[in-house]
Order: structure tokens, then C-alpha cells, then sequence
């Protein structure tokens, strides 16, 4: 696929044979309304690509082959004009960029480590499913972060999430037992977070906010490492303070 104006359609599940699928841009569709599988591996990405269309060529679509595909260096735009899954990951030091109005879902473990950005519909992360290393955010523009149920570590530790908010809108959506921890949370209008649990009005979460959440899965915010060992450091130093001022008082 080359291009950003070329378009592939799909009038079969095989029709794409054996060799592996190379994007360089342009459009992936159904030639129809039927739903199409797609066994091939994927190459490395590099140009955005569109899967679907949005009347006629509506089927979704499904790419199942587990083997990662690269993003190369650079964040590329996946736009779903229909619903579209990948089993695979995806590697590189690039990015994603979700747009178009439907569901993008990733089932594969992904290990690239550029940014992460929801501007349009959903992106649902299904169970061994993750989204690299790279910060993540969901802008006022997309419906939601779709974390499901049997999905863990999907965002990095290390990573901050980033989430406009809007009650239908820039959403984090958290299934049932999830317990997603971040590095950093950061809510629009409100600014970044402190260290506690995170979720919606459904949720355990010690700060419950319907704004900027929903479903029944909690998001934990933990402090940098450095943050801890820096409290630790003032802790002690504290300490060593207290006993020379108090063997001084004992002395005098």
C-alpha cells in the first residue's frame, strides 16, 4: 500500500495472500459492507493510514496476525472510518495518533516509545494489550481510553495520562477490576494530580470524578521514584537534625 491517496479493497479474507502488508499510507478497506480478516503480517508503517470508509465499504476490519509492526520514528495516524483490531503490537521510537469516529482496538503488547493520542472516537485496549512507554492523551475531541476488563499495565508506570475530560468526552473508560497505575495524571482545567486512586462515580477510587471517568476500574497515580527517595532523604535528615539539637540540650 503506497501513498497517501491509494486504496486497497478487500473483496475476500485471502485476496492479500501470504506476504506481509507494508503501509505506506493511503486507505484499507472492505469493498463492501462485510466484515474482512486479514492474516498477513504487518511491516513497518510509514505513512498514516485509513481503514474504512464511511458509506458503501463499511465492513469492519481485523488484522490477526500476532507478529509486532514498527512505527517507525515517527507518531503515525491510524484513522477508523470503521471498527478495526489488531492482534499485534507495535514497536519503534514513533507514536499514534487515533483519529476517525470509530473503534481502534489493540490486543497485542506494544513496545514502541513515542506518545500515544486519542483524538477522535475510542481506543479500547483488550486484554495483553498495552501502548508502549510513551505518554498518553485523550483529547476533548475523542469519546474515551477504553481500558477492558483483564487488561493490566496498558499505560507505563512511568507514563502520564492526560485527559481533557467533558462527561461523554476526553474520557479514561475503565472496565471492571481494572487497576491501572501511571507516573503522572493530569486533568484539564485542574491541572496534575497528586499520588491516590483515581475513577468514576461506580469506582472505589478515593477521588471519584465523572468528568473524566467512567466505568468501575480505578487509575492509581504513584510518585516518581525520585520523588520517594527525596522524601526519604528530607526524613532522614530531619532525624539527624533532631538528635544533635537534642544531645546540645542534654549537654548544656
Amino acid at each position: 500500500m503506497s501513498g497517501g491517496s491509494a486504496v486497497v479493497g478487500l473483496g475476500s479474507n485471502g485476496v492479500l495472500g501470504t506476504s506481509t502488508v507494508v503501509f505506506n499510507g493511503g486507505t484499507i478497506r472492505s469493498t463492501d459492507a462485510t466484515a474482512r480478516t486479514i492474516s498477513n503480517a504487518i511491516g513497518t508503517l510509514t505513512g498514516n493510514v485509513t481503514f474504512g470508509a464511511t458509506t458503501v465499504q463499511t465492513g469492519t476490519l481485523s488484522f490477526t496476525n500476532t507478529t509486532a509492526a514498527s512505527l517507525g520514528t515517527a507518531v503515525r495516524t491510524l484513522a477508523t472510518n470503521v471498527d478495526t483490531t489488531f492482534a499485534n503490537g507495535f514497536s519503534g521510537t514513533g507514536g499514534i495518533n487515533k483519529t476517525g469516529l470509530a473503534n481502534l482496538t489493540l490486543n497485542g503488547a506494544s513496545t514502541y516509545t513515542g506518545v500515544t493520542t486519542v483524538t477522535n472516537g475510542i481506543l479500547t485496549v483488550g486484554a495483553g494489550g498495552t501502548l508502549g512507554s510513551g505518554d498518553v492523551s485523550v483529547l476533548g475531541t475523542a469519546i474515551s481510553l477504553t481500558i477492558l476488563t483483564g487488561a493490566g499495565n496498558v499505560i507505563a508506570d512511568t507514563a502520564t495520562l492526560t485527559l481533557a475530560g467533558g462527561t461523554t468526552f476526553g474520557l479514561a473508560s475503565l472496565g471492571a477490576d481494572v487497576n491501572e497505575v501511571v507516573g503522572g495524571l493530569t486533568l484539564t482545567n485542574l491541572g496534575a494530580q497528586a499520588p491516590g486512586t483515581y475513577g468514576s462515580s461506580l469506582s472505589t477510587a478515593t477521588f471519584k470524578n465523572d468528568f473524566y471517568f467512567s466505568g468501575t476500574g480505578v487509575l492509581t497515580v504513584v510518585p516518581e521514584p525520585s520523588t520517594y527517595a527525596a522524601a526519604i532523604g528530607a526524613l532522614l535528615l530531619a532525624v539527624v537534625v533532631f538528635r544533635r539539637r537534642r544531645a546540645a540540650s542534654v549537654q548544656s
